[in-house]
């Protein structure tokens, strides 16, 4: 068994592995921003990431201020109105960037609203860039990425969420 991986080293070389998950990563338009690449304020954070995995401009994430509008997956009527005042306030302090998450509700609303008026955003997902989301999240995440914002995870591409569902891995 030894003598067979040995002679297969190259198909087992970890920084090859490496190589070639960032070539795949890269040619998919995912950009990894290791610790020396990290925006300004995220090595303050009390619990850095390690690295972020971004699609479209990760120059949008050192922008200040930001505002973050996050919320319940069933929001009401009321609340998605809030929702959309919310972004529309932001909208009133020029060059703000808006946070959210893209989960559905409170989260894709602000989005919406965002894309609407133009304001900067990032989508910090709680998931991998690779995992698979619904046809909505998944054309939001390309106007979002299209339009000079940036979506975001800390988790490497094929990783699920801490909680709630674990969507299949894009093909």
């Amino acid at each position: 068994m030894a003598r067979e991986v040995f002679r297969h080293r190259r198909r087992f070389n970890p920084t090859l592995v490496r190589l070639r998950q960032m070539a795949r990563l890269a040619a998919s338009g995912i950009r990894i921003l290791g610790p020396g690449e990290l925006p300004e304020g995220f090595l303050d954070l009390p619990d850095p990431p390690g690295w972020l995995f971004v699609e479209g401009d990760p120059e949008v994430l050192a922008r200040r201020p930001a505002a973050a509008v996050v919320g319940t997956r069933r929001p009401s009527p009321e609340g998605l109105r809030a929702a959309r005042a919310l972004v529309e306030a932001i909208a009133r302090v020029p060059g703000t960037l808006l946070v959210s998450g893209l989960a559905p509700g409170i989260d894709r609303e602000a989005h919406r609203a965002a894309l609407a008026l133009g304001i900067p955003q990032d989508a910090f997902l709680g998931h991998g860039l690779g995992r698979s989301t619904d046809p909505e999240a998944r054309a939001l995440r390309a106007r979002i990425a299209a339009g000079g914002g940036a979506v975001a995870s800390e988790r490497f591409p094929e990783e699920g969420g801490a909680a709630g569902p674990s969507w299949p891995a894009i093909g």
